[in-house]
């Protein structure tokens, strides 16, 4: 069965890290948490929607251990080819 074509997927991009619950952006049972997804990485999701390449992320990454990071990276934006 094919989705109709406003429904199909047209441009992608590899994350740079896995999503964790112990940063906010899962849940326990590893639901992801839409909105907390949308307001955090709102430049890739705005980056993708206007036809940009790639776009440059920035968010602080926590560690079991206690420790955090900050992680900035481009991230590549890539089209789906039919």
């Amino acid at each position: 069965k094919v989705l109709p074509r406003a429904a199909q997927i047209k441009r992608f991009l590899i994350f740079y890290k896995e999503f964790d619950a112990d940063e906010g952006e899962m849940t326990r049972t590893r639901k992801v948490k839409k909105l907390f997804i949308e307001q955090r990485y709102h430049d890739l999701i705005d980056a993708a929607f206007a036809g940009k390449s790639e776009a440059f992320c920035e968010s602080v990454v926590k560690y079991r251990d206690g420790t955090s990071r900050t992680m900035s990276v481009n991230v590549k934006i890539r089209d789906v080819t039919d």
